[in-house]
């Protein structure tokens, strides 16, 4: 089901697709702070955890772009 889901987003609209993408890393992150309760709590308490738990957040969600963008350079850099 998911599968089908990604597959069909990502045929018809890849704006929607990268903001899975990005969805998805933010979910991730959330799941390891909630698993990882002592790292979570000193993220959420502290001021500069809370700004370090965005900049990763932040940076997790521009790395699937990045890598795109590099494959493409790449490419066109051979051709």
């Amino acid at each position: 089901m998911l599968s089908e889901l990604i597959w069909y987003f990502r045929q018809k609209d890849r704006k929607l697709w990268f903001f899975l993408n990005f969805s998805f890393i933010g979910f991730g992150v959330l799941d390891i702070l909630a698993r990882l309760p002592k790292l979570g709590h000193y993220l959420i308490n502290n001021s500069t955890g809370k700004i370090y738990l965005v900049v990763t957040i932040i940076a997790l969600c521009y790395l699937p772009w990045l890598t795109s963008v590099l494959f493409k350079y790449k490419k066109n850099k051979k051709s």
